[in-house]
Parts: structure tokens; sequence; C-alpha cells
């Protein structure tokens, strides 16, 4: 049949899938396109983040598959769009093409390399029926929930996973390990804030938490502010997902003539707001000691390094606060680690710390386990690799394989026991999580061709 690229691509990006929101209307347009090119489909149907999800699993129809198969993954949720007047080439859920290069909000991180998949299976010789099949996975983005939900209730048993992630059509073969920590602080007794407070309002550059050298952290930003200044915020909000750079925060601060001129002299936006309010001061002076002796443990963590990556160290970061009417605070901290380094112990040891700190300061403190996933590397000797490797050398592309510094599905599924990589069109660094989220045309082609090849020395 003939594929409008371009129209799947407009009707896939006009399906707002962020997690939270769940993936169903994603889910609605990829089955659509599955059966126009006359592929079988059924959902693994969830409930998680408080809404409806579903995994899309796509085969050849009449051809269900079977066990020792090849699985290609695809996760259909995003991040948030965060603040929507950065987006200056489009709305996040309006596609914007110009020339090669596609705009909005996924279609790098990574809706649209499920419309190579599926394209590659619907020309895929008969003799490979019944050995490939698709999975459109929900809620990634929040600790592969639809990955997790598949292998608990795994319809067949793939031996080979090829996970979509923005690569520049490079086979990626190992990534780092994630951490996530959602830190609760609440104070044993109210706190009344000031009745009058100066409004701060930081911006920054959002940019994937893997890569924080390509944004500028809007919450530290602040809290410089404060330290140069001597102060703690009475009140904070910034950032809106734990594996995003945030690219703008506000806090508000007892009022001080010298800090509004101050404020004014560096060019931050500013201004006066009154009335009553609770303090979360405390919460949050212990909250970034907290993130401070996170980050100061994983990044001291041996191996201090490993050059597969880049970068070759871990990273941690501050990613998201929250102050509540009742003076309580939210952070939010993520980190990427390491092989070797061990997500458990690291938790084990903030939970003590944090433990410690909060009976000091009259905080209540809980610290939840987001995330807490091992890195991923396949084993010397792997047939996935080897065919990956040939359908890049058959295509003329680059067959060497790299190390990705962010985490994937890719690691649910190494830490089951089957073989993965990823690999996927487009650019992650410096694009994914970030506004104006761009997509090469041309590469999205050639990815489809790619997943033929795979799928050809896998299942031919």
């Amino acid at each position: 049949m003939e594929f409008d690229l371009l129209a799947a691509a407009r009707d896939l990006i006009a399906a707002d899938s962020v997690s939270a929101h769940g993936n169903l209307k994603a889910v609605e347009v990829l089955e659509g396109i599955a059966h126009r090119f006359g592929l079988e489909t059924f959902r693994q149907e969830a409930h998680a983040l408080g809404t409806a999800h579903a995994n899309l699993i796509v085969h050849h129809k009449g051809a269900k598959p079977r066990d020792g198969s090849l699985l290609l993954v695809t996760h259909t949720d995003t991040v948030g769009s965060g603040p929507l007047d950065l987006w200056t080439e489009t709305n996040p859920w309006r596609l914007k093409q110009d020339g090669d290069t596609l705009y909005g909000l996924g279609v790098a991180d990574v809706k649209l390399d499920s419309l190579a998949k599926l394209q590659a299976m619907a020309l895929a010789p008969a003799e490979t029926h019944g050995k490939v099949a698709f999975c459109g996975t929900f809620a990634e983005e929040v600790g592969c929930l639809g990955a997790k939900h598949f292998l608990a209730n795994r319809p067949f048993n793939p031996a080979w996973v090829s996970c979509g992630e923005p690569s520049e059509l490079r086979i990626i073969d190992a990534h780092k390990g994630y951490l996530v920590a959602h830190v609760h602080l609440r104070p044993a007794a109210a706190r009344p804030g000031a009745e009058r407070r100066l409004r701060l309002t930081f911006h920054g550059k959002a940019a994937h938490s893997s890569t924080p050298l390509h944004g500028v952290n809007a919450i530290e930003k602040a809290f410089a502010f404060c330290a140069e200044h001597g102060v703690w915020p009475e009140r904070a909000s910034g950032g809106d997902l734990a594996n995003k750079i945030p690219a703008r925060c506000v806090i508000e601060l007892g009022f001080d003539e010298k800090l509004r001129q101050a404020a004014q002299q560096a060019g931050i936006e500013h201004e006066l707001v009154e009335g009553a309010a609770r303090s979360g001061a405390a919460g949050i002076e212990i909250g970034r000691h907290i993130a401070a002796a996170l980050a100061a443990d994983v990044l001291h963590r041996q191996p201090l390094r490993d050059e597969r990556f880049d970068p070759a160290t871990a990273v941690c970061n501050h990613n998201v606060i929250q102050t509540a009417d009742d003076g309580s605070v939210e952070i939010t901290c993520d980190a990427r680690l390491l092989p070797g380094h061990d997500p458990a112990d690291i938790f084990d040891r903030l939970d003590a710390f944090a433990r410690r700190l909060g009976e000091q300061g009259g905080v209540q403190v809980e610290i939840e386990r987001g995330r807490s996933n091992p890195a991923m590397a396949l084993p010397p000797a792997s047939r996935l690799r080897d065919a990956a490797m040939e359908a890049s050398r058959n295509l003329g592309f680059d067959p060497t394989p790299m190390a990705k510094p962010t985490n994937t599905e890719g690691g649910v599924f190494v830490t089951a026991g089957l073989e993965a990589i990823v690999f996927g069109p487009g650019r992650s660094t410096g694009n994914a999580h970030t506004a104006n989220e761009r997509q090469s045309v041309a590469q999205i082609r050639d990815a489809t061709r790619w997943y033929g090849e795979l799928i050809r020395n896998l299942c031919g």
C-alpha cells in the first residue's frame, strides 16, 4: 500500500500521550496505521498514574509471535511540553515540516520511530511472519512501566529486543543506569511565612537530564542567588519532570529592599506579593542538603569514569521542586549511573542520611524510589549485536556499537534475561526533552530500511 509518512506523523504527534495523560490516543492512531498495513493488533491494558494506558502489540495477520522472536519496541508516551512560550517553531502537538526537518513533541523521543517499524514489518517477507512483533509501550518516561507490564504478562517470550530511542541511526549496546529520588518533606509544626514577599523568576534552558551541560538548570540558578545573599526561599516552584533540566523556577523570599535591588541589577524578573502563607523554608533547606548528599555520593563512586560514555562520568541533577500551601515540600532529583554503581546501595545510604537530618531539623522526610535501574550492556558474544552490525554495514551506516548516557527500556529487558539494543532515527543530545524538538524525515526512512534488514537477518 502507499504510505503517507507525513500524514501518519501528523496524526501521531497530534495524539497527546504525555505520560500522565495516558497513551490511548497514540495507540488508536497506531492501530489504524497497522490495520491499513494489513497487520493484526491487540492491547495489553493497564491502569497507572491515575489513568488508562495500554501496550499495543502488532504482528503479521494469522501469525502470532512465537517464543524466540524479535520484538521491536517503541515507547508511545512523551515528557510534558514544558512552558509553551518556549515552543517558537510550532505548537507541541502540531507537526511542522521545514524541508527535511519535522518539529513537534515526540518526533524524536520517540513516537515517529514506531512508523518506521510498522512499515518495515509490513514489507517483511513471508518467512519472517510469526518471528517478529512490535510493542508500543506506555509510560517509559516515568519508570518504563509498559516494558515491565509486558514482561510480567508475556503473551510470548522474545529472544531479542530492539528499543527505539534517537541514536542518529547508531547501534547502542550499553547505557547508564538510572536513579530517581522523590523527596517529600513536611515540617512537624506549621511555620508562618512573611506577609510581604519578593517573588523572583529564574529562566534556564531545558535539556535531557543525561546531558545537563546542554541545558541551564533554573533551580540551580535560583539557589545560587539565595546562597549569594544568605537566604532560604519560603516557597519554590520549578521543573516538571524528573529526567528534564528545568527551564524555569519561581521562588518567594521574605521582602527585603536590598534583595529587590540585587534582583533588579541582575536582570531577574521580580514582583512584590502580599498575604499570609505558611513557610516551606525548613523543608527546602533540608531538601537541598539531601540533594547535595545524593550528588556527592553518586559523583564520588568508583568507577569515577567510563570512557565509553559521553559524558564519561555519572551525573546528578535537581530537576523539580514544589512547595504546597501547608508548607510541605517535594523535591525530585535524578542520577545517571555508570556500570558498577548500585542504585539500591545509593538509596539505602540516602535514606539513612535523610532520616538523621530530618530528625535534627524537625522535618518529616520520606524518600520515594521513583526509579532504580541498573546499567545495560550486551554480552561480548551476541547474535543480536552481530545482526544489527550487519544491517548497518549493508546500508552503509556506521556499524560500530556505541554507549548511551541515558537509560532506556533496554535495561528492563536485559535485566529480564533478554538481549537488547537501542537504535532509532533522530538526535537525542540537545534535542530530546526540549522545546522545538526536531526529527529528520530522511532518517525515519533510513530507519525503516534498517529495521527491514534486522528482521531479515534474525528472522529470515
